[in-house]
């Protein structure tokens, strides 16, 4: 079994990047502030045994390729949710703007990549039959261009909402070329180089260690957390680092952010910021976390 060291300055990693900036809420981002949450009564909505339990986890830190200048201010954070509405949602709505994984699913996921020889997943853009975007999750094997493989199979639960994980290879590619013909406006579907709009982005690579500290943090009972949710994001200009991960190659591209949730009743999942702010007041951090890997289609192989 692999083992990852840990420091404290990776703790706001783990709930992997920000709300919205604008006044307007989507049906489907339910945001919490930083003094309300579902996780608890203490602080910032987390109680201190949490907080104990936490410390004790997050003793890690991503320094492998794909995880460099992952952590931005909560500012930053917004600005790229909002510019994913108004570059590419706002032309195109069959664009989601997040997808929810469940709990089970994560913790599986990193129980596989660290007990085994693959190195991340490929946080990939598909559309289902309907046209409507969504994400699936690739596991890679090691490689300059993390090389993905449709085939892996990690999940050992059964997940109350995702199911993509479900679907074999062929399936699994039919979403990716759906998505590249549909949205990417690709005149050959299994052709990524004939996409009109290459600024929307193939997918986004997540090295391992990122799954897996998710995955610690999901474990503490007291947070009460279910799962992940992935938002659709965007850079909009041309900024400097952090902002310029493997793979951007143009100022409005396309990335994700992800971010735990608690539970707020049937399907309703709500982000939780107020711990990003209990982990800032801690360790005196700025606001913000994990919101790019490397992007495709740049860093990645021509297939699947």
């Amino acid at each position: 079994m692999k083992k990852f060291f840990l420091i404290t300055l990776a703790a706001p990693l783990l709930f992997i990047m920000s709300c919205n900036n604008s006044n307007k809420q989507p049906t489907d981002r339910v945001i919490t502030n930083g003094d309300s949450s579902a996780s608890g009564s203490g602080p910032s909505g987390v109680s201190p045994d949490a907080m104990t339990a936490a410390d004790k986890i997050l003793k890690a830190a991503c320094t492998m390729p794909g995880t460099d200048d992952f952590i931005i201010d909560s500012a930053k954070a917004k600005e790229m949710m909002d510019s994913f509405e108004t570059i590419f949602r706002k032309v195109d709505g069959k664009l989601s703007r997040s997808t929810w994984i469940d709990s089970c699913l994560i913790v599986s996921l990193a129980d596989f990549l660290d007990s085994t020889d693959y190195d991340g997943i490929w946080v990939y853009n598909g559309a289902k039959k309907d046209k409507e975007s969504s994400v699936l999750l690739i596991p890679t094997k090691q490689g300059t261009k993390h090389p993905a493989d449709l085939g892996a199979s990690f999940a050992d639960c059964s997940p109350t909402e995702y199911e993509h994980h479900r679907l074999g290879t062929t399936e699994k590619k039919k979403m990716l070329h759906r998505f590249n013909k549909v949205h990417r406006k690709a005149t050959k579907e299994d052709d990524y180089s004939t996409a009109k709009i290459k600024s929307l982005s193939r997918g986004m690579w997540v090295n391992e260690c990122v799954i897996i500290l998710l995955a610690n943090l999901l474990k503490i009972d007291t947070l009460k957390l279910d799962g992940v949710r992935i938002h659709s994001a965007s850079y909009f200009k041309n900024d400097g680092p952090p902002f310029k991960p493997n793979g951007r190659f143009e100022a409005k591209q396309s990335s994700f952010v992800l971010v735990v949730t608690n539970s707020g009743g049937h399907k309703v999942h709500i982000d939780n910021w107020a711990i990003i702010d209990k982990f800032i007041k801690k360790y005196g951090i700025l606001p913000g976390g994990y919101n790019h890997g490397d992007l495709c289609p740049t860093t990645c192989e021509e297939t699947p």
